[in-house]
């Protein structure tokens, strides 16, 4: 009685195992597939030189702030 028991609760565990492995397999292709999207969205020349730009136009701002601070220090 208890080995049939035991029996049937390892099938529905065994059962439940593969439902959920599937379930996960299919997670982590859809994640890839998200993924490589991201990846091409962000690649994309206009992004890269806009954010050049706007980098050297920051690195830029902060120097000349420095400069104007430093000058006024010194004068």
């Amino acid at each position: 009685m208890k080995n049939s028991q035991q029996q049937d609760q390892m099938e529905e565990l065994e059962k439940k195992n593969l439902e959920i492995e599937a379930e996960l397999n299919q997670y982590l292709e859809n994640k890839k597939e998200i993924d490589e999207e991201k990846e091409e969205v962000e690649s994309t020349p206009f992004q890269n030189t806009f954010m050049f730009i706007m980098t050297t136009v920051l690195v830029l701002i902060v120097v000349i702030k420095l400069v104007t601070i430093f000058y006024k220090f010194i004068f």
